[in-house]
């Protein structure tokens, strides 16, 4: 009898990989800072949030999430990604209304599942981990966003180690980012690096703190 059969069943939705540069964004020490004066730090946290949209609008970032005090963000280009990353950075550096208000910013490279525009998955997490372990004003990535961006962007890669990152099984080599201009600190020594994923490794010919001159002789 027409009508009487079941409807077909509907297609399951399999997620898809996909390659990207996951950027996370967090304002350090905000309930502190709200505690002191809530007008003020609200004030403050829009300046540091306008600056930030500003630069992912600029380098192509899609913004996916913003968590209170921090934005989420997936780049195509893990390039363009440190690119925005350092360009946030120096913006804020000279706006003296956020500088009581330093970015940790976090940047991991590799496949990000989605369910439909949703993404989600160890990359994510990563990158959100990275951007807990960075300096107050400062740029922490993979060794796996060193790989595909030391030769193509102006910056110094420093070497911090190998932390044990939350919930994340595996070890991962992890950098700070300073502009090419800015003189790196004493480097860190990388911890046993045959523990690292493999595709974390980049090469170290001369020592943990990697400039563009170096990578290009």
């Amino acid at each position: 009898m027409m009508g009487s059969e079941d409807p077909p069943n509907k297609p399951v939705s399999v997620p898809k990989r996909r390659l990207r540069a996951v950027f996370a964004a967090d304002v350090a020490n905000f309930s502190g800072q709200v505690s002191v004066s809530e007008t003020r730090g609200f004030m403050n946290l829009s300046s540091v949030l306008r600056v930030g949209r500003d630069e992912l609008d600029r380098y192509e970032g899609v913004l996916i999430s913003t968590p209170g005090d921090g934005l989420f963000a997936l780049f195509e280009s893990a390039v363009s990604a440190v690119n925005c990353a350092l360009a946030i950075q120096d913006r804020l550096g000279h706006q003296s209304e956020a500088g009581a208000m330093p970015l940790r910013i976090g940047i991991h490279l590799g496949e990000v599942l989605f369910d439909g525009d949703a993404p989600f998955g160890e990359t994510l997490n990563i990158a959100a981990r990275l951007e807990g372990l960075a300096d107050p004003g400062g740029i922490l990535v993979s060794g796996a966003v060193v790989d595909a961006t030391a030769a193509r962007v102006s910056a110094t890669f420093e070497s911090r180690g190998v932390p044990r990152l939350k919930n994340i099984p595996r070890r991962i080599g992890t950098f700070s980012v300073k502009p090419a201009s800015c003189p790196p600190s004493q480097a860190v020594d990388v911890a046993d690096e045959d523990q690292l994923d493999h595709t974390m490794r980049f090469s170290r010919r001369r020592s943990p703190t990697v400039s563009i001159d170096e990578l290009n002789e």
